[in-house]
């Protein structure tokens, strides 16, 4: 699955659409085979990966190529992550040493884009569930929303290697940090009794506090919805907010299961909705309701 993965990667990158950066990760490639210090080899070719490839567009180019179904989040990666991502496998092939050890170094010396590099790639990487956790778990902690978002949003690690309660820390502050969790890969899959009853908690906290109510939240809470959790759903529903009405249905949309009271609510929003994108999943909802 992973050498399919990097496989696809190096298509992409050693392809036709950007000549510059297939000639110079060529180039960068022998340099690693031949490194004698390659720790030092593949810190070097990051630093001047961004320049290299230069000018630093999305790696996937929406109306020419299309992302492949086996990397998740790579059409929101800038071609220097794509060619920074590369170099470190390439670099884990080639060592004698420990890969995570070379990967954690390279984490430590460079700068926040090469940070944000590999965080993005660590799901690609060996040790990848194991001696690289750490790394990640770090990166969920700092202070820095660029580097969080990298690990948060649109990255299969946390969906893949996480716990529950890491997973749910995740989610949590994402939502704290106002960032997109409808982003945020495998939410609803991963959804659990305690990330809802979290949510619900938060929710009533801002109400109490006087204060908004992030609208994708819904995302999060419906999956394993408590009680109080349903009642937040009823209420919001029904908000002005189109946002909240929008996300409350989409998230009953792909919901397992729907209590018999919700069932009712949904077909009463759905016969007076006027919100064109609302009514779309509101539809969608009632016929998973059944």
């Amino acid at each position: 699955m992973i050498e399919d993965q990097i496989a696809a990667l190096e298509s992409i990158l050693l392809g036709d659409s950007n000549v510059k950066a297939r000639d110079w990760l060529n180039s960068a490639r022998e340099q690693l085979m031949n490194a004698e210090d390659i720790g030092l080899e593949l810190s070097s070719l990051s630093a001047m990966a961004r320049r290299a490839v230069a000018p630093d567009v999305l790696l996937i180019d929406s109306d020419t190529q299309i992302a492949p179904a086996s990397l998740p989040g790579i059409s929101t990666w800038l071609l220097s992550e794509g060619v920074r991502v590369l170099l470190s496998l390439w670099a884990t092939r080639f060592t004698d040493g420990s890969a995570a050890a070379l990967i954690s170094e390279l984490y430590r010396s460079g700068d926040e884009s090469e940070r944000v590099a590999v965080v993005k790639g660590l799901f690609l990487l060996p040790s990848a569930a194991t001696d690289l956790k750490p790394l990640a778990l770090e990166a969920g902690r700092i202070n820095s929303l660029t580097l969080f978002s990298a690990l948060a949003l649109n990255n299969s690690y946390p969906n893949l290697y996480y716990t529950d309660h890491e997973f749910n820390q995740l989610v949590l502050k994402s939502l704290f940090n106002m960032l997109p969790i409808q982003n945020v890969l495998g939410l609803t899959e991963r959804g659990n009794p305690d990330l809802s009853r979290m949510c619900s908690d938060y929710v009533q906290e801002r109400i109490n506090a006087g204060r908004t109510v992030q609208t994708n939240i819904w995302l999060a809470l419906t999956p394993c919805a408590n009680a109080k959790g349903e009642e937040f759903i009823n209420r919001y529903l029904d908000d002005e907010d189109s946002n909240h009405r929008y996300f409350c249905a989409l998230a009953l949309s792909v919901a397992q299961s729907i209590s018999p009271a919700l069932k009712i609510k949904l077909n009463q929003c759905n016969e007076k909705e006027s919100d064109a994108n609302v009514l779309s999943v509101l539809k969608l909802a009632v016929r998973a309701a059944g």
